[in-house]
């Protein structure tokens, strides 16, 4: 399966160098999609009108990032997903699919379990991030298997499936930006000091940055926003 699978990455970079112009364009359009999705679903967790402070060179700019995970996802799919998908193809016995479909179901399920617990005993409320996290490994599984287990070229496939896996795609890329939202919040590490020009915002989370504005959310959960000109130093344990 591997070489099957270098063989489809081959023709599709053979492909994308024939139709340079189309394939260009396309990727342009799907680029700016998701990356409105995905900052949508970002933004929605602090406040759905903070979209319209999001500028199109701002998209362009989130658009080129988000393009070259979906190409990284895509290649990782297809070369590495059939490692764990010859656990179940036609020639495994079908008790033995339904095993080790449960086994893992069941190593998630406990690892979702913990995750639950720890955030009851340590005071944390993380329902909605855990929520979209396990909303998004399912997600995940589907497009992996949708690009792992292509029978016949992609470029010769059905047109109805491409458009469903690139709606279903562009519903993962807003579940991401929903679940980065929601660990952007929740994690200490992202706290900051903001020094604005007439005052100090403490435990800050930075939520957005334009060229001309700039979103924080206060400790108390309130949503500010100022102009990037007033800000005149931020400090903090962000890691990112």
């Amino acid at each position: 399966m591997a070489d099957l699978s270098n063989s489809r990455f081959k023709k599709a970079v053979n492909f994308a160098t024939m139709n340079f112009a189309v394939v260009s364009a396309t990727a342009f359009v799907v680029g700016v999609m998701t990356a409105a999705l995905f900052t949508s679903g970002y933004l929605s967790v602090f406040g759905s009108g903070l979209i319209w402070l999001v500028q199109y060179s701002d998209l362009v700019k989130i658009g080129l990032v988000v393009t070259v995970f979906l190409l990284g996802f895509t290649w990782l799919s297809d070369s590495y997903a059939y490692m764990i998908l010859d656990l179940f193809n036609d020639g495994v016995s079908r008790r033995r699919r339904i095993t080790t479909g449960l086994i893992l179901l069941g190593a998630f399920a406990a690892y979702m379990a913990l995750q639950f617990y720890l955030d009851h005993t340590g005071g944390k409320n993380r329902i909605a991030e855990r929520i979209i996290f396990i909303c998004l490994v399912f997600f995940a599984v589907y497009l992996i298997v949708r690009f792992s287990r292509f029978s016949t070229d992609f470029f010769q496939a059905n047109p109805r499936r491409i458009v469903g896996d690139l709606v279903f795609m562009l519903l993962f890329m807003t579940l991401c930006g929903g679940y980065f939202g929601q660990y952007v919040k929740n994690d200490a590490r992202f706290k900051e000091t903001v020094y604005l020009d007439d005052r100090i915002l403490y435990d800050a989370v930075v939520v957005l940055f334009t060229s001309d504005y700039a979103v924080f959310c206060a400790s108390d959960g309130a949503v500010i926003v100022v102009p990037a000109s007033r800000i005149r130093e931020i400090r903090g344990k962000s890691q990112i």
